[in-house]
C-alpha cells in the first residue's frame, strides 16, 4: 500500500448485516511529512501526561507552542486524539496556547515581533536574539481526583 494513502474502513450495522465503506484519501509526501512531525510531538505529550497522570483519568491538557516551531495546530489536535487512544488521556481535549515570536536586535536595541524564521531587525540587521516563539510545553492538565479501579475491582478485595 502506497504510505500516502490512509484507509478507512469496516463500519457495521448488526450481526446479520454489515455494511463496510472504504475511504481512501491521497496525501502530497509533504503533507504525510508534517503529519509525521505533529503525531510524534503528540506522542510525546502524550506519553508525559500519561507518566504524570499516575493511573487518573485526564480530562484536559494545555501546551504552549510557539508560532516558529511550525506546528499546525489542527494537525496536532487531530495527531492528540490518535495518540491518546487507549491511555488514560483518551477523549482528552487539547488546548492550545500559541506564543508569538518576539526578538531583540543587538545593533539598534530594539524589541520586535517575529512572525518566520528570516530574523531580521526591522533596521535591517540579521544580529538578533530570539526572545520567545519555539516553545513547546505542556502547561497544564486537567486529571480526575482518584486514579482508576481496576475492573476486577471486587474480587481483588
Amino acid at each position: 500500500m502506497d504510505p500516502t494513502t490512509i484507509l478507512t474502513e469496516n463500519v457495521g450495522a448488526g450481526s446479520l448485516m454489515s455494511t463496510s465503506i472504504r475511504l481512501s484519501i491521497q496525501l502530497s509526501p509533504r503533507r504525510v511529512e508534517m503529519m509525521m512531525h505533529e503525531l510524534a510531538i503528540a506522542q510525546s505529550v502524550v506519553d508525559a501526561v500519561c507518566d504524570h497522570a499516575a493511573g487518573r483519568a485526564v480530562y484536559r491538557v494545555t501546551v504552549d507552542v510557539g508560532v516558529l516551531t511550525a506546528v499546525v495546530p489542527d494537525a496536532l489536535r487531530f495527531a492528540f486524539d490518535i495518540a491518546a487512544e487507549g491511555t488514560v488521556a483518551d477523549g482528552a481535549s487539547l488546548d492550545i496556547r500559541c506564543v508569538p515570536g518576539a526578538a531583540h536586535c543587538r545593533d539598534c536595541g530594539a524589541d520586535f515581533i517575529v512572525t518566520e524564521l528570516l530574523l531580521l531587525c526591522p533596521c535591517g540587521s540579521a544580529d538578533v536574539m530570539l526572545g520567545a516563539g519555539r516553545e513547546l510545553r505542556i502547561r497544564s492538565m486537567e486529571v480526575s481526583r482518584e486514579c482508576a479501579q481496576p475492573a476486577d475491582v471486587e474480587t481483588t478485595r
